[in-house]
């Protein structure tokens, strides 16, 4: 596994971590009551947007990755086509 591979791993495993305790806060927030729940579901709302935009980044980072590999193939393989062509 190369080290790209190996950080994204890691990021998982730290997200889905964030995720258990995210429900575990989600659960609190739920037993507070009045202006308290309404103000503390907000900010949970908004770290709800916060880690899918992290998460989209880390999706990205994928689609990237996946188009430079596919494109170093296709350029080492155009690379021996041609190279055969004048040996």
């Amino acid at each position: 596994m190369s080290k790209p591979d190996d950080y994204r791993q890691k990021l998982q495993s730290q997200l889905e971590d964030l995720d258990a305790r995210l429900e575990k806060l989600g659960e609190r927030v739920e037993r507070l009551e009045g202006d308290a729940r309404v103000e503390a579901r907000k900010q949970l709302q908004a770290f709800r947007g916060q880690r899918a935009e992290a998460l989209a980044r880390m999706q990205s980072w994928d689609e990237v990755k996946h188009g430079a590999d596919t494109a170093w193939y296709e350029l080492a393989r155009s690379f021996e086509t041609l190279s055969s062509r004048y040996k």
